[in-house]
């Protein structure tokens, strides 16, 4: 379960994530955190996913010190990838040297506090040189399947790979020639989608790219809107489900 703060502050969190409300969500997972460890359960796993950006970078430490508060195990660290010029001033490309003081701090007390941090690579440093993206395992790991019943290359891309719907079961799809198409594609520079040539997805953007920090005009998420009906996304969604309960 991963909780998506973007401050260790109120002030900070609620002015990034619009609508949010930070003391009602840390009062929310302490209390889960808490019935956790009264049931001695192993799960469910949970982590703060933290935006990293130039307004709340300081603030690293800071979501370390409130895991251990709150009984979290894990830290994980995203980049904010820009899309609109507003947000400019927010990102931290070419900000190197500010990113690993900060980076620097919070894995020493994440050290010290027992608490799991994971961190990108800092910009330059990282070993996928100048490729698109780096090598991506989702296409035979995951499945994802838009609102609107289209098959995407991952939660990163608008574009698509087929429609759920035209096919007799999810197993189907997933062993379709598009999905079959897609792996042989992926990792390859010169035939991967096009969307992945732009890759900013956290586990896969190369970081020594500025195209993973900034990205000017290009689409942030899919048009989730349904191409044709409302019913046609009903029946994909009861088809999926009806396969899950095969399983």
């Amino acid at each position: 379960m991963a909780v998506s703060l973007d401050g260790s502050t109120a002030a900070t969190n609620d002015s990034i994530r619009k609508g949010g409300n930070f003391l009602r969500e840390v009062d929310s997972v302490t209390a889960l955190m808490e019935e956790k460890k009264r049931r001695g359960a192993a799960y469910p796993y949970v982590n703060f996913v933290f935006t990293a950006m130039k307004r709340n970078i300081s603030e690293l430490p800071g979501m370390v010190a409130l895991a251990k508060r709150t009984g979290v195990p894990e830290v994980k660290v995203v980049y904010l990838t820009v899309f609109d010029a507003s947000l400019a001033g927010e990102s931290l490309l070419d900000m190197q040297d500010t990113v690993r003081d900060s980076f620097a701090l919070a894995s020493e007390l994440a050290a010290a506090e027992g608490i799991k941090l994971k961190l990108p690579e800092i910009q330059g440093e990282g070993e996928a040189g100048g490729m698109p993206h780096k090598p991506c395992a989702f296409a035979w790991r995951d499945f994802y399947i838009g609102s609107d019943c289209f098959v995407r290359p991952c939660q990163s891309s608008s574009e698509k790979l087929l429609g759920l719907k035209d096919y007799g079961s999810p197993l189907e799809a997933w062993n379709s020639a598009e999905m079959i198409k897609m792996r042989a594609t992926v990792n390859s520079e010169e035939r991967m989608p096009s969307g992945c040539l732009n890759c900013y997805h956290s586990s896969c953007a190369n970081w020594n790219l500025k195209s993973s920090f900034v990205q000017y005009g290009k689409t942030f998420a899919p048009e989730w809107m349904p191409v044709d009906t409302g019913e046609a996304v009903s029946e994909g969604l009861q088809a999926v489900v009806a396969e899950a309960k095969k399983t």
